[in-house]
């Protein structure tokens, strides 16, 4: 067992394929940084219990407890065998897997999910689960989705729009590119609204795209400033285009081994559970995507 202030890439089991192909990730990703990756598993008691009043005996619940801890050890023991040197660690909390998660994200590197899960209701309940926990974890969040292994040669996809949050996800993906020797690809998607701060209605042949266009690339190389320096082994690409972020970052991360995007864009309210370009890279893009939060 590791020290408590050991980092760990944690990853949320659930007994599908998508988990497992997410562990799988997340043990090159602990191998690299060095450090023990765990397979967290979460019991709860089906969500009608609570709800009915139905109450469950101690062997049920001694059961479904064994069954977790066979599948997260049995998962454990494969991936130790495949990457010789990788400290596994296996465990089962009781409660929820949302707060699981998110306790377990206080010491770890990274959060790593898989983007479907077990029960019939896949999509909608994994990517409910990614955004709750992108939103409330205190390390930076992975969701595995994709064909990992067909994009390997694709570059590192970073979405800008200059927020803080922005920021964080910049440093985050040139440590990655430079990890895999990859090509970054910076992207500023911008929509300029045709109402001026007045709401007063402009046409568009009467907007100076150019000027526009110069500011964006402005607000790009400002975010990337210094960077470059700190990690010269990293070849950099900038697109700038006048589109909605979320068509403009999916349509990249088509070619892309890795899409980085920050958990909340410029000009969206503290309030909100997780950005809009957050929430529809977890559901849609065709790639694994870490959402960057500090740690």
């Amino acid at each position: 067992m590791t020290n408590s202030n050991t980092p760990l890439v944690v990853v949320g089991i659930d007994g599908s394929e998508s988990s497992a192909h997410a562990a799988r990730w997340a043990a090159k990703i602990a191998l690299r940084e060095n450090i023990p990756l765990k397979l967290l598993h979460s019991v709860s008691l089906p969500s009608f219990a609570a709800a009915s009043g139905v109450l469950f005996d101690g062997d049920f619940i001694w059961s479904i407890e064994e069954e977790g801890k066979q599948l997260v050890e049995e998962l454990g023991a494969k991936l130790a065998e495949a990457h010789p040197g990788l400290s596994v660690e296996a465990e089962v909390r009781p409660g929820g897997s949302v707060a699981a998660l998110v306790e377990a994200s206080r010491s770890a590197r990274m959060v790593v999910l898989g983007s479907t899960g077990k029960t019939a209701f896949t999509g909608m309940l994994v990517g409910s689960t990614a955004v709750a926990v992108s939103h409330r974890a205190h390390c930076p969040v992975a969701v595995v989705r994709g064909q990992v292994e067909a994009a390997q040669a694709g570059p590192v996809v970073v979405g800008i729009d200059g927020s803080k949050a922005s920021d964080l996800a910049v440093a985050l993906a040139f440590e990655e590119a430079s990890w895999r020797g990859a090509e970054l690809l910076a992207v500023h998607a911008w929509m300029e609204s045709f109402s001026d701060s007045g709401g007063v209605y402009a046409y568009p042949l009467l907007i100076d795209w150019a000027s526009i266009e110069t500011k964006e690339r402005a607000l790009l190389s400002e975010q990337l400033a210094g960077w470059r320096e700190k990690y010269p082994d990293v070849p950099v690409r900038t697109e700038v285009t006048r589109d909605r972020p979320n068509h403009a970052l999916l349509e990249r991360a088509a070619s892309a081994q890795l899409l980085v995007v920050g958990s909340r864009g410029h000009g969206e309210f503290v309030s909100t559970v997780l950005g809009s370009t957050a929430q529809a890279m977890i559901y849609h893009a065709p790639c694994p995507v870490v959402i960057a939060r500090e740690q």
